[in-house]
């Protein structure tokens, strides 16, 4: 896919899926924009809850088992090749549409319309469960993207503010973005996967 095309259809998916929230939001008397407040202490949490999900990305790069190497040469495979003609830009606005999109559309509305009737725990699971299983590339991947949304729903129940995990969403993203397809040199990637 050329780059234009990614960009357009990235833009029209993740601001699409910010829509969906919004009009079921509306609909479900569930208003995304009341769940975010803007103060510094949500942009500096945003910011430092990210950094246990990069510690992840180092570790999953430089795991050894079985599971996690295929998982890695899945996601160099499909989605370094999806993304490589990308500028750092464009990883930016791709990674901030997808943070603001799944978020308000998972944690905003799904998790949030869950709380009153299942309670804070099923509906994180439940919440986690469906962005894990819409994420699925492999088994793995789908598991780790469910991890993924149960610490997300998990900051948004510790911070009452749907900016914290849209933060840290977005700026993982373009982190692992950025590592995938900017940082890390091609013929890495062949030595690595000769290896594996």
């Amino acid at each position: 896919m050329d780059r234009k095309s990614l960009l357009i259809k990235s833009t029209l998916l993740e601001g699409g899926l910010l829509v969906l929230a919004v009009v079921l939001g509306f609909f479900f008397n569930q208003p995304i924009f009341d769940q975010f407040n803007f103060g510094w202490s949500a942009w500096m949490w945003g910011v430092l809850g990210t950094l246990p999900l990069l510690a992840a990305l180092l570790w999953l790069d430089s795991s050894q088992v079985k599971h996690l190497v295929a998982l890695r040469q899945l996601v160099d495979q499909i989605v370094r090749t999806l993304f490589t003609k990308c500028t750092i830009w464009d990883l930016a606005l791709i990674s901030l549409l997808a943070g603001v999109g799944e978020e308000a559309l998972f944690r905003g509305f799904l998790q949030s319309a869950m709380v009153p009737s299942l309670g804070p725990v099923l509906a994180v699971l439940i919440a986690a469960v469906i962005f894990g299983l819409l994420h699925y590339l492999s088994l793995t991947y789908a598991i780790y993207a469910t991890l993924m949304g149960i610490y997300m729903g998990w900051l948004l129940l510790i911070f009452d503010n749907l900016l914290v995990p849209t933060i840290v969403h977005a700026v993982y993203d373009f982190a692992a973005l950025y590592f995938l397809v900017i940082y890390r040199k091609p013929e890495e990637l062949s030595e690595r996967n000769l290896e594996d």
